[in-house]
């Protein structure tokens, strides 16, 4: 359900394109501006923009099952190549709707009563609209919701999980200056970060190319301090501590996929991206801090890797494979480093502390500027920055201790040592360790 709302969602960004393009508008203000806004409840979806509307000449192929005139949309970087979203998402959702579109000089309505569902009739009912003062643009309206649907669409859990995911995928379409409201709350973007040092060693692995009229950057770092081996710990527990349940409400481990702007693959620590492939070992909570971002942009939607969702990627392509590959030596890099530094992470995590938070994707092109960046072979005009990453300077002389003892007694402990009863088992464990030695000293 989510992918067929993020589908309608998208065409909305399409539209604000096609608006930009008949205006002419600067390409960086193209989304300045322009919203789209959804209403949800167990009742009804509205899905509403003020994104231009569907022009005269989109119109047919707009309501077809199938998009036959794709060459329409060949000088802007959208990514609807197929042309079944709107339909299959107006299906999933009821067996009542109707779509109203307002364009300069092209007015119309198209309804998809519920007897259109059940009779076998293909054709639609279409009328004018007369004049109003409602935005040039969309808005889809379905109700009679199928009742699995009504059930999601009552739940608040549900609608955040929605605007969640809203943040992701449009994350950098937002940061633009396009607006999504869910129910009157705005969506929070939520891009991909890296920490990057002025100055210092702590910097990401970045590749940029343009192959075949389609422009990929990658970039690949560490977001958050690494991981000690008790943070490991307590993130492998079953029910895990407060603070990391809170922690997974930010960004999360892992490479992320764009396309044209729009997130296709978010934080995948899978052999999508190239994990446990090729040398790169699976993910470990070892490698949390490491994140980063695959981004493919082109004007012809068709040469990108993505599947008639817009939510899956075609990854058996040489282009997909060329990214994955740069994406696996960046991995590669920032697992090396969490292996140099076991035991002594806290030394490095206070420059990686210190190092300020760049977004993953635009900081790419100053990246393969430096004099350090280096050609590719076989790829023309490309090029790849791998970074110098800080060493440990000797070994680490600490110990590690773990045991295992109750829980009644670790709640008990962190009651009494900390005043928080739902402590992490490494605080309670130092804290114990703390108290044992101030004994001690003080005999």
């Amino acid at each position: 359900m989510d992918d067929a709302i993020l589908d309608l969602v998208d065409n909305c960004v399409d539209g604000a394109m096609r608006r930009a393009r008949r205006e002419q508008t600067p390409e960086g203000d193209r989304y300045k501006d322009m919203w789209c806004h959804l209403e949800i409840d167990e009742q009804r979806f509205r899905i509403s923009d003020n994104c231009g509307g569907i022009p005269e000449q989109y119109f047919d192929g707009a309501f077809h099952l199938g998009r036959p005139s794709v060459d329409l949309d060949s000088d802007i970087p959208t990514i609807g190549v197929y042309g079944i979203g709107m339909k299959r998402a107006i299906f999933k959702i009821g067996r009542n709707g109707n779509v109203e579109t307002r364009h300069p000089g092209f007015r119309r309505c198209v309804s998809y009563p519920p007897e259109w569902f059940t009779k076998n009739k293909w054709e639609l009912d279409v009328s004018e609209i007369a004049h109003d003062d409602e935005p040039d643009g969309v808005q889809i309206t379905v109700e009679d919701l199928l009742p699995d649907v009504a059930d999601q669409f009552g739940k608040e859990a549900a609608l955040n999980g929605l605007r969640s995911k809203l943040g992701q995928h449009f994350a950098y379409i937002m940061e633009l200056g396009f607006g999504i409201k869910v129910n009157g709350i705005d969506v929070v973007p939520q891009s991909v970060l890296l920490k990057n040092a002025a100055t210092g060693d702590i910097v990401p692995f970045a590749f940029a190319a343009d192959v075949n009229n389609v422009q990929i950057n990658v970039s690949v770092g560490v977001f958050r301090r690494l991981a000690k081996e008790s943070d490991i710990q307590d993130e492998t527990e079953v029910d895990g501590p407060r603070s990391l349940r809170e922690e997974r409400q930010a960004q999360k481990s892992g490479i992320t996929v764009i396309c044209n702007d729009r997130v296709v693959l978010v934080s995948d620590t899978t052999d999508l991206t190239g994990w446990g492939v090729g040398g790169v070992p699976k993910y470990h909570p070892q490698f949390r801090a490491i994140g980063g971002q695959i981004s493919f942009k082109s004007d012809d939607a068709s040469l990108l890797p993505i599947s008639t969702t817009k939510r899956d990627l075609d990854t058996h392509t040489p282009l997909y494979n060329t990214a994955r590959n740069e994406a696996m030596t960046g991995l590669k890099t920032f697992i090396t480093l969490t292996n140099k530094w076991k035991r002594q992470e806290e030394k490095l995590n206070e420059q990686i502390d210190n190092a300020p938070v760049v977004d993953a994707r635009s900081v790419v092109s100053t990246l393969v500027s430096r004099k350090e960046a280096t050609n590719v072979r076989n790829l023309p005009g490309a090029k790849r920055f791998v970074p110098e990453l800080p060493k440990p300077q000797g070994k680490s002389d600490s110990v590690w201790i773990r045991f295992e003892r109750p829980q009644n007694e670790a709640r008990r402990l962190g009651e009494e040592l900390l005043e928080d009863s739902g402590a992490k088992p490494s605080e309670i464990g130092e804290a114990v360790w703390r108290d044992a030695l101030r004994r001690y000293d003080s005999e």
